[in-house]
């Protein structure tokens, strides 16, 4: 368990304090603009953490935002070249990936970190070795095709042309919500004659052409005061591209949609119902009075945060918290820890 931190540790320190320019970079207000994905309207934070999800899983490798490191796979590909990104779920996988890696040559300190944390460099899944070895992984249809297929779409999704494709946060400048948006780099090929952006207006497309050519530059040259600064500037013009409510959420929502998913879908208010049990454990163990009032207030407390948590995604998202098994599992919950709390505070007790 020690040597596994110490791992983990050892993976999240260098990139953060060798990457200068990463951890200069301030994108939180980039993170609010709205982005289309998936039919839905959501922040530009949100769709980084799915997209972010797919190719790192949970890990963090360069310690930084997924959104940050969304934008530095797309714009600066060359600084992840030797940089476990691709998350390796499967721990059958990852030793079978080891192997290879070490018939290819690969460090044992690699080797070491992919059985560790599941992260491997994509340079050690292209080699003919690790080909090889997941097209045969492949054919294990019960055991590890399903990890070999999550790895090869990691693979694409990590692919700097895709991650561009997916910066779709230039609205449709006319027509209704069914219209399709737009990602940056169509804005400045289309430059100002694109009659498809006459609906822009024209300062507007002109400044928010000029920031993204500045902001792709800078990031490139490794400059983190302009990124910063086009990085703003982007974040006040592209609601400007057509403020309709029916099409481009409000600020309010957005901000705290990207709230909401910076700090870990809330996941941590989950700790409040741990702490409550150990009340509610001495009161029924002891008979305890007091520590019964105790966990049940702390119980209420917890549940009130869930509330918060399941009610605050069901606004982002503009939906009943359904539709993956995440939501499925704290809606669950939130409904089996409500009514518990409900028939314990008004169900008649027996004498």
């Amino acid at each position: 368990m020690i040597r596994s931190i110490l791992v983990l540790l050892a993976l999240a320190l260098p990139a953060s304090a060798n990457d200068l320019f990463l951890s200069q970079l301030q994108l939180d207000q980039l993170g609010t603009v709205a982005a289309f994905d998936q039919g839905r309207v959501k922040s530009l934070d949100s769709l980084a953490a799915s997209v972010m999800k797919r190719i790192t899983g949970a890990r963090k490798p360069t310690g930084t935002t997924n959104l940050t490191e969304m934008l530095d796979l797309a714009l600066r590909p060359e600084a992840w070249a030797g940089r476990p990104t691709i998350y390796v779920k499967n721990k059958l996988v990852r030793a079978e990936l080891a192997a290879a890696m070490a018939k290819a040559g690969g460090s044992q300190k690699d080797q070491y970190n992919l059985a560790e944390t599941g992260l491997v460099a994509r340079r050690h899944l292209e080699t003919p070795e690790a080909t090889a070895t997941l097209d045969r992984l492949s054919r294990d249809l019960m055991r590890t095709a399903r990890p070999v297929e999550e790895i090869r779409g990691a693979l694409s999704w990590a692919r700097p042309k895709v991650l561009r494709s997916l910066f779709t946060v230039v609205a449709p400048p006319d027509g209704g919500f069914e219209s399709r948006w737009f990602t940056l780099d169509e804005l400045t090929m289309g430059g100002m004659t694109a009659p498809i952006f006459s609906g822009i207006d024209s300062e507007v497309r002109r400044k928010s052409i000029g920031h993204w050519e500045a902001l792709t530059t800078a990031w490139s040259a490794g400059d983190a005061d302009t990124v910063n600064g086009s990085a703003a500037a982007l974040a006040a013009l592209l609601p400007q591209v057509n403020p309709d409510p029916e099409i481009y959420p409000s600020s309010a929502r957005l901000s705290w949609e990207s709230w909401y998913f910076r700090n870990g879908n809330l996941t941590l208010f989950w700790l409040a119902y741990g702490f409550a049990l150990a009340p509610l454990l001495m009161a029924v163990v002891f008979q305890w009075r007091g520590a019964m009032r105790i966990g049940l207030a702390m119980f209420f407390l917890a549940v009130l945060l869930h509330t918060f948590s399941v009610g605050l995604r069901w606004w982002v998202s503009g939906r009943w918290p359904n539709s993956n098994m995440f939501e499925a599992v704290t809606t669950a919950a939130w409904f089996g820890a409500f009514f518990a709390l409900m028939l314990e505070m008004f169900l008649p007790r027996s004498p």
